[in-house]
């Protein structure tokens, strides 16, 4: 079961295009967690844990270990490749407008990333206001 945080709930598109990808690229044999539909036939639902909103969903568990936990010979960074491969192609060949998702970075995108980090820590709410407005302007000013 994963339970998001209450600042990345509010964007509830997110989930379900993060949902949309996973169970596109598992049609396209690329072993990935998978969302299981819940009691009401959704991937994912909005659930009030104490006073906040949360996205809530079930994924399927795929066993195995996580990449800094094993040794790293070059033939894994090779496989690693290939399989990050496998999935950009597979995502190239979806005409489902839910999962074309297009991230595009520049700097101007920096602040609002970061912005939207920190607000999750309870300290940047505490810090000094020149601290907060920086990571609060606009990159072009």
């Amino acid at each position: 079961m994963k339970i998001a945080n209450s600042l990345d709930s509010g964007d509830e598109s997110f989930f379900h295009a993060q949902n949309e990808i996973m169970l596109h690229l598992n049609k396209r044999g690329i072993k990935c967690p998978v969302p299981v539909q819940n009691i009401y036939a959704k991937y994912h639902s909005i659930e009030t844990l104490g006073e906040s909103k949360h996205v809530v969903r079930l994924l399927e568990y795929i066993p195995g270990k996580v990449f800094h936990g094993v040794p790293h010979p070059d033939s894994l960074f090779y496989q690693a490749g290939q399989f990050i491969a496998r999935i950009d192609s597979a995502l190239k060949v979806s005409t489902n407008c839910a999962i074309m998702l297009t991230i595009q970075f520049s700097l101007q995108s920096v602040t609002k990333v970061v912005h939207r980090r920190l607000m999750t820590l309870s300290w940047f709410e505490n810090a000094p206001k020149p601290v907060r407005s920086w990571f609060e302007c606009d990159i072009d000013s």
